[in-house]
């Protein structure tokens, strides 16, 4: 429920958010439904024109592909 006043009171502010919707320690097994649900919560207090999609943290370690 904090998480959705904080998102009220940036909704009436001008700030841009970035939102750390994947996780970054395990892109490969992202639940797609879950992140999309996420979303649309988000996008209920914050302007699409305001949101940028990205991980939770950094992908420095993440494979380019599953395979070898």
């Amino acid at each position: 429920e904090k998480n959705i006043e904080s998102l009220e009171v940036l909704g009436k502010s001008d700030k841009h958010l970035a939102i750390g919707i994947i996780n970054g320690r395990n892109v490969w097994k992202n639940d797609l439904s879950a992140s999309l649900k996420t979303l649309n919560t988000i996008t209920t207090h914050i302007p699409k024109e305001r949101l940028s999609l990205s991980s939770s943290c950094s992908l420095q370690h993440v494979p380019y592909a599953l395979h070898h």
